[in-house]
């Protein structure tokens, strides 16, 4: 699992939520239901979170292989470069 940067989109949410999943199924076992459910609701924020990231990558995928004069006007002015994209690209694939 990688650490949480801010402003960057590092963290391992599908990881984290298999995790806290395994770690309910342990509170269950025990009869925990109150520390199971909890952390059963953490589990889904964390799945959640994984396919908001899947989505911001395809996202980024599709901006980069579709670059239209709009999309190139609005990356400069807001300071992206197809570098910086392509970068983001790899490390939410977690190839970098």
């Amino acid at each position: 699992m990688t650490t949480e940067k801010r402003g960057d989109m590092t963290t391992d949410h599908a990881a984290k939520a298999r995790d806290a999943l395994a770690t309910a199924h342990d509170f269950a076992a025990g009869e925990e239901f109150a520390l199971a459910d909890l952390t059963l609701k953490a589990a889904q924020v964390h799945a959640q979170l994984a396919l908001v990231v899947q989505q911001r990558i395809v996202n980024l995928v599709a901006l980069y292989t579709n670059p239209s004069a709009d999309v190139s006007t609005a990356m400069e002015a807001s300071g992206v470069s197809f570098s910086r994209l392509i970068r983001q690209i790899k490390e939410g694939m977690g190839l970098s």
